[in-house]
């Protein structure tokens, strides 16, 4: 997810001083440009700079956000699911029209000030008129600061989602914690996430790549009732319902969780209707007997990373 164009979104009083900062300078420029010219030249002028300025900035700073957020409807589902997983969507999207609104509200105000400066006279009476229009602009962008906020974490959000290759094929790597995917990945793409022996250790998705045409992803956690998984759990459920091609669930023999705790898995994950490969993780640590006795089994199992990645690429041709 790829929001570099839009930055930081600053808040109400940063957006504020900002383009005050900015109106102060252009007038300082526009100074210099109209010596020698009368009094009441000069100053409307200025202030006509002013307020000139601080319009066009609050434009280039709402237009850098909502011409660069990504339209939600267009969103492959799994990053829409995952961005209800900590907001409505709804009000990102009402909190990207109020930045309109602010806009256009800022820009009618600003013709309604200019046409008042144009037409003075005094020129005592002329800084009245942008003192006013600084106040109205301020009220009004403190009217959309809770959007300004709500932006921002949804770009902090969206920043960190993980990048997956919506087009790319891919597979997802499932089990109970501490089975060795983390492992896996690493074996199988030469990515080097960081691997440790405690369980429940992967907070993320991690991604790796196979000869750059296959995308591997590891999910963390175990599924339950959608409700009662924790957020990490529910991202990788939503990886493998919208965007993997093919599961790869890990049985460890080894026995870290209960045998039939890792069927009752095995049973949940086939409700995804997804290609299902099994693999053995841990082969090392059993003996010839009780590998048999597991392939025999467990229609399928796969032990071995080579027999696992031609099982992959022969999906990957045929589906």
């Amino acid at each position: 997810m790829l929001l570099g164009k839009i930055g930081k979104i600053s808040s109400y009083t940063e957006t504020v001083d900002i383009v005050f900062r900015h109106a102060n300078k252009a007038a300082e420029e526009e100074r210099e440009k109209v010596k020698g010219k009368l009094r009441i030249d000069k100053s409307r002028g200025i202030e006509l700079t002013r307020i000139r300025t601080v319009t066009s900035e609050l434009n280039r700073i709402a237009d850098r956000i909502i011409k660069n957020f990504p339209s939600f409807d267009n969103l492959n589902m799994f990053y829409q699911e995952m961005l209800r997983l900590r907001f409505d969507t709804e009000q990102i999207k009402k909190s990207l029209g109020a930045l309109q609104w602010m806009k256009e509200t800022v820009a009618r105000i600003e013709r309604e000030v200019g046409r008042k400066i144009k037409d003075e006279k005094s020129f005592r009476d002329i800084n009245p008129f942008r003192r006013q229009f600084y106040a109205r602009v301020d009220s009004i962008v403190k009217k959309v600061a809770s959007d300004f906020i709500l932006l921002e974490k949804v770009r902090k959000y969206l920043r960190d989602m993980p990048v997956l290759k919506e087009r790319m094929f891919t597979v997802s790597i499932v089990g109970f914690p501490n089975v060795g995917k983390t492992t896996l990945l690493s074996k199988l793409t030469g990515s080097t996430p960081e691997i440790s022996p405690i369980p429940f250790t992967t907070q993320r998705l991690n991604l790796g790549y196979y000869k750059k045409l296959i995308q591997f992803v590891d999910t963390p956690g175990t599924l339950h009732h959608f409700e009662e998984m924790n957020e990490v759990e529910k991202l990788a459920y939503l990886a493998m319902k919208y965007v993997s091609h093919v599961i790869v669930y890990i049985y460890d023999a080894t026995e870290p969780y209960p045998w039939t705790q890792q069927e009752a898995l095995d049973t949940e994950i086939k409700k995804l209707n997804k290609p299902l490969i099994y693999f053995l993780s841990k082969d090392d640590l059993l003996s010839a007997e009780k590998i048999a006795e597991l392939k025999k089994n467990i229609k399928g199992l796969i032990i071995g990373q080579e027999e696992l990645i031609q099982k992959v690429e022969e999906l990957e041709r045929n589906i």
